[in-house]
């Protein structure tokens, strides 16, 4: 379920309604689970975040053509800032 988070995006929702856009949706989740589950919280992103794409590196992309871990949620955590009030208090 918190991999598909960012399926709330409007970018993403332009994606459903078939528009070819190319977003990423599987951050928000990941920002949720770091922030939000201590100890537990990175390694709960790299999978969340890896779902799709396989696992990347936690701080270091260069060389591998795809945004490390820390990348990712930097980039995400915006998203997640805007619209964490629509989500229940459950997460």
């Amino acid at each position: 379920m918190w991999h598909d988070l960012g399926k709330y995006n409007p970018e993403f929702q332009r994606k459903l309604n078939g528009e070819k856009v190319s977003v990423e949706h599987a951050g928000v989740g990941a920002v949720l689970a770091n922030e939000f589950h201590n100890d537990s919280g990175l390694p709960l992103s790299f999978i969340i975040a890896g779902h799709h794409a396989g696992l990347a590196n936690c701080v270091n992309s260069e060389g591998t053509g795809t945004a490390s871990l820390k990348e990712r949620l930097k980039i995400t955590n915006s998203f997640w800032k805007n619209c964490a009030h629509l989500f229940p208090a459950t997460f």
